[in-house]
């Protein structure tokens, strides 16, 4: 290859800053661990390729400086050989492995080959006679001392896994490399356990708190929803307006400020929602009991009723503790298929559903419209989910798409979310607020060159990309729809943004076009809304002043940032739970031919994303045959030999050629009838290149952003 980089897009250009490197400074970046024990890392001076024998004590995700190999060539990809000079950080506290005695030699195997070593275990500890280990099964280990040049790493046995479920190894693995707390101390279960709903005491005691049970009001949320944490209702005003109701389940009234629940919880920060099972936040007696709006159920709540005009535009936001009792539990496919006439209307508590949905699908598209106008950006992406059987066994894929129904929730739960912000702001409320700042200038000039490259971008959208202007990133968004390149361009735009966090300060929320924002709609499953419901109690008790306040103050800061790094370390363990689940429904389709797009082009291959399904996999540069060269100027992977070029958004007939379930990796091949044709292939800029594009259920709006 001529010259290059390796990554997905909008990474370091590697020739040119590969000479750079030879310099004395060492470059830093994360190292990743492929076959062989080999790894790369991924540097501002470029992309360095570490052999086996040059990782040094450097585990998969560690943080590393690395240097270029004296006298060695730049490769022919453009990367350079590097060896690995220092661990910078670690990565990995705890990982799944087989234990394996040898008389009185006691090892840990990681079942992750990308950690690249073997750990003694720990004798001294007694932890594998505690648990009884004779040698095969599969623990999970806590690394007590990692490895260097004049020693083996040391680690101790915590527990046993799967129970010689193999399928869920996987899994396990995950959660141990997360370092993912799966269990509650004794202390906070005993006090869950003693938790009742006592919704009559709770009215008797709390003044602020209103009786609206007889209010009509339903929870809707996805088939698979494991936890109901808020419902909706919607009531007609004079003048063609409404009350929009956004009822969230009070965890607060159970949850007392430092009680053994609310220390574990705020260590969790977030429930965490794997392929095949919920690591919750709360003990199950309050998510799935106690706190859960289930139908018919009297039930603590957080009310925040909105009254909108008949423009959607909120005039007045009401906010009280209240008891509710849900009328009804839907499905969105049962609101899509009320809203469209597909089912016929029934009637609950006297009610017609069918008018209930139409009445929030009127609110659904006036907010929508108010959003779009004030600069809220639309993203387009594709979310794939496996299906598993009732052994954890992936039998399909599901594609989540935003609908009418995910559309009304979504609508509901951001603008109370707005208002409660809005009303912790004016009265200088100490809160975790949700914060999504600007993109960088450097980020919105890169930004422009490359969506200039795949969409037709005039001068004015251009100038207004640079300067940050939400309508200009919006027209770039709605020229690419329905192509091609739909997807690519989301994606370039979603990572020229930075990520929403949780700040003690309201610094306005860009991709919403919100001046405020906090999340307020899952305490069930988020800490941050959980401290945003006992901040409102305590304003509204009028009890937020002195002491209260300074411990409020000096909490926040450390709330919001644990919540921030643990929300992305949930993130990270989800999707990688759903990339294994992916692998093991494609590993009974390997051989099987698919059409899809380039979603991404580095010096080692295409990134391909599946159409319909949404699969997405590795296309090796190997597997293109032919002398291939990367052009890193824009981004594209040329045949020599036939001409053939291959760039974000090329369409492509791919066979699905390996899978490695543990590493929750696909790896395609062109087709066979693609290797026959003769010929360049049609590139992503040809007029009339298409493919069908899908997007996400909304209710879990992209947290990247929101």
């Amino acid at each position: 290859m001529s010259k290059g980089r390796s990554g997905r897009g909008g990474g370091p250009r590697g020739a040119r800053h590969g000479q750079r490197s030879r310099g004395r400074v060492p470059a830093s970046g994360t190292l990743v661990i492929g076959g062989h024990g080999s790894g790369t890392v991924e540097t501002p001076e470029g992309t360095f390729r570490v052999s086996a024998r040059d990782v040094g004590e450097a585990m998969g995700g560690d943080t590393v400086q690395v240097r270029p190999v004296p006298s060695a060539a730049q490769r022919r990809d453009g990367s350079i050989p590097g060896r690995v000079v220092a661990v910078l950080g670690r990565a990995t506290t705890t990982f799944v492995a087989t234990y394996v005695r040898d008389g009185a030699l006691q090892v840990a195997v990681p079942y992750d080959a990308r950690l690249a070593h073997d750990f003694v275990v720990d004798a001294s500890d007694g932890s594998a006679r505690r648990l009884g280990l004779r040698g095969g099964e599969t623990v999970v280990a806590r690394i007590e001392s990692y490895p260097s040049r004049r020693s083996a790493g040391v680690v101790a046995i915590e527990r046993l896994v799967g129970g010689g479920d193999e399928e869920s190894i996987p899994i396990e693995a995950i959660i141990a490399a997360h370092g993912i707390e799966t269990a509650f101390s004794p202390e906070a279960l005993a006090e869950a356990e003693a938790i009742e709903a006592d919704v009559e005491g709770a009215l008797a005691t709390d003044p602020l708190r209103r009786d609206i049970r007889g209010r009509f009001l339903v929870t809707v949320d996805p088939a698979d929803a494991r936890d109901f944490d808020d419902a909706v209702s919607i009531e007609p005003t004079a003048g063609g307006g409404c009350v929009l109701g956004v009822h969230i389940a009070d965890v607060t009234h159970y949850v007392g400020a430092s009680s053994r629940i609310d220390l574990e919880a705020r260590a969790r920060a977030t429930s965490v929602y794997l392929a095949d099972r919920v690591v919750p936040m709360l003990p199950e007696r309050l998510s799935n009991d106690v706190c859960s709006l289930r139908p018919g159920a009297d039930r603590l709540a957080m009310t925040c009723d909105l009254t909108l005009d008949r423009e959607g535009r909120v005039l007045g936001a009401d906010i009280y503790p209240s008891v509710i009792a849900s009328k009804a539990r839907l499905c969105y496919d049962e609101v899509d298929a009320l809203l469209d006439g597909a089912a016929p209307d029934r009637t609950v508590a006297g009610v017609s559903l069918r008018s209930f949905f139409l009445s929030l699908d009127r609110v659904r598209a006036g907010r929508e419209l108010i959003r779009a106008r004030r600069g809220a950006l639309e993203f387009s992406s594709v979310e794939t989910k496996a299906v598993l059987d009732e052994r954890g066994h992936a039998v399909g894929l599901r594609v989540r798409r935003r609908t009418r129904a995910t559309g009304i929730i979504e609508e509901a739960m951001l603008a109370a979310n707005e208002a409660v912000a809005r009303f912790l702001e004016a009265r200088h409320v100490p809160a975790a607020f949700r914060v999504h700042e600007e993109p960088s200038a450097d980020a919105l000039a890169s930004l422009a060159e490359r969506v200039g490259e795949l969409v037709d971008v005039d001068g004015p959208t251009r100038a207004g990309v640079v300067a940050g202007e939400p309508a200009a990133l919006q027209r770039v968004l709605d020229e690419a729809r329905g192509t091609d390149v739909e997807l690519v361009t989301s994606a370039i735009m979603l990572r020229a943004m930075k990520r929403a966090r949780y700040l003690p300060e309201n610094l306005g929320h860009f991709g919403l076009g919100a001046q405020s924002y906090c999340h307020f709609t899952s305490p069930i499953r988020r800490y941050p809304d959980l401290i945003v419901h006992r901040m409102l109690k305590l304003e509204l008790a009028g009890r937020m002043r002195g002491e209260a306040r300074r411990d409020a103050e000096a909490l926040m800061p450390a709330v919001c940032d644990h919540s921030s790094k643990m929300e992305r370390v949930a993130a990270d363990a989800e999707n990688e739970s759903q990339d294994v689940k992916v692998a093991e429904y494609m590993g009974d389709r390997v051989g099987q031919e698919y059409a899809g797009t380039v979603v991404g082009v580095a010096a080692f291959g295409l990134f391909v994303q599946l159409d319909d399904i949404g699969v997405s996999g590795l296309l090796h540069v190997g597997e293109l045959g032919g002398w291939c060269a990367y052009s890193d100027e824009d981004e594209r992977i040329v045949d020599r030999d036939s001409g053939r070029s291959w760039r974000l958004g090329t369409r492509v007939e791919v066979r699905v050629r390996s899978v490695n379930v543990m590493l929750g990796r696909v790896d395609f091949s062109l087709s066979d009838a693609r290797r026959r044709a003769d010929g360049p292939a049609r590139d992503a800029a040809s007029p009339g290149a298409r493919s069908r594009t899908v997007v996400p259920d909304a209710h879990g709006t992209d947290e990247t952003v929101c």
